[in-house]
């Protein structure tokens, strides 16, 4: 598994505010607090929200999670971790669909994305980029265009819904010829 050094752990957070992930109302409460632990966090640009020991019903899951990765889309991602229970997922999966923000999680070593069919995942036509974007740290679009013989104007496109999407963050850069230039990153 990827090392991941600081992880907010949601059963602390639940413990903290006498929380038992039953209703939207709470789910609300965790979303108050988890937007003020990344604010408090400027610098950094993904946050590993830890989901060991922790149950909660979809309405939690979509009011507390799913709504911090919506709020901060474009600027900050949530990736989850520690999952133990596959039930904690299906939970997450109604937030995913009624949002349109896709959340990534790890089992182990590997990156998945929270989805039902097509939901949370990126468009058969974007899906070979994300990937692309998966194996490798920043990713601009005249690699995307290397890499898939497409015009530059296509990748960058590419790149960009995947952004809009909540799948891509981006820094950006000035460029040689004085313009600026997006490096994109996947939330992983």
């Amino acid at each position: 598994m990827k090392r991941i050094n600081d992880k907010i752990k949601l059963s602390e957070i639940m413990d903290t505010l006498g929380l038992d992930g039953s209703t939207s109302k709470q789910g609300i409460q965790l979303f108050r607090r988890l937007v003020d632990l990344i604010n408090n966090e400027p610098t950094q640009d993904i946050f590993y929200l830890s989901i060991n020991d922790a149950f909660f019903a979809s309405s939690f899951g979509r009011e507390g999670i799913v709504k911090v990765a919506k709020h901060f889309r474009k600027t900050k991602g949530l990736c989850l971790v520690d999952i133990e229970d596959e039930e904690v997922l299906e939970n997450l999966i109604s937030g995913v669909a009624r949002l349109e923000q896709p959340i990534p999680y790890y089992v182990e070593d590997e990156l998945n994305l929270v989805h039902a069919n097509k939901i949370g995942t990126p468009s058969k036509s974007n899906a070979q980029v994300y990937e692309y974007t998966l194996k490798r740290e920043l990713t601009n679009a005249h690699d995307i265009s290397e890499a898939f013989e497409l015009k530059i104007n296509n990748a960058s496109n590419k790149l960009k819904i995947l952004f809009e999407e909540g799948f891509l963050l981006r820094k950006e850069d000035k460029s040689s010829s004085g313009g600026i230039e997006y490096f994109y990153y996947p939330i992983k």
